[in-house]
């Protein structure tokens, strides 16, 4: 952070970051020119608040590969990275992301961008997200995504059926033996959704689209 003569880092593969959950303002500020941090293990990564913020001379960036899939705060990720000309953020997995105000936020330079594969289910605000991004003439959002009920992957998790055609007894041993803490006023809705978080959420690595989930959990849901 706020090291402006650094033009350079080298070796990063050396750094073990793997049990690191906050990545906040790490390179912010600095004079670096290229970075190429496509070995930095960022699976268990929580934060990339400001993270590359206000890199002014940065024209080249590799984070290719990265494990995004535990980032909850991408509040002005890249944003003032005014040489930044290109960025190739396919494949991140943004399901749990909330804040991505300001994340491009006056990249002046930067025309090409691509998020394909990108999904935002809980994200909250995307203020300004690519304000000021005066050069940038295309956005991928393309990908083709594969789509499984949450009755399928839960019962791929739990490794026997989990749906509606088992008793309420039944599921709620299944919840129990794969760790869930059962509350007495859960319908098989609620638990056979818990079953899915607890066995399947974390380990869906590639964005897919989880569908029919039950009405119990999406009381906004048409019947």
């Amino acid at each position: 952070y706020n090291c402006p003569r650094l033009t350079a880092l080298r070796q990063v593969d050396h750094l073990d970051t793997s049990q690191t959950v906050s990545m906040r303002s790490m390179f912010e500020s600095s004079g670096v020119t290229a970075l190429d941090l496509s070995s930095l293990d960022t699976s268990s990564v929580q934060d990339m608040r400001s993270m590359f913020d206000t890199c002014e001379s940065l024209v080249s960036l590799n984070v290719s590969g990265w494990d995004t899939s535990h980032v909850t705060d991408m509040y002005m990720l890249f944003s003032c990275c005014e040489s930044l000309e290109s960025l190739d953020l396919s494949g991140w997995n943004t399901r749990r992301v909330e804040n991505m105000a300001y994340l491009f936020d006056e990249c002046y330079a930067l025309a090409g961008l691509n998020l394909s594969g990108w999904t935002t289910p809980n994200v909250t605000t995307m203020r300004n997200m690519f304000g000021d991004c005066h050069a940038l003439t295309t956005i991928d959002l393309s990908g083709h995504w594969p789509r499984r009920t949450m009755i399928e992957l839960a019962t791929e998790g739990a490794g026997e059926p989990v749906n509606f055609e088992r008793s309420l007894d039944e599921l709620r041993a299944i919840a129990k033996r794969v760790g869930v803490k059962v509350l007495d006023e859960w319908g098989k809705g609620k638990l056979i959704s818990e079953i899915f978080e607890e066995t399947c959420e974390d380990k869906l690595v590639q964005p897919i689209f989880v569908t029919d989930h039950p009405l119990e959990i999406s009381p906004l849901a048409k019947k």
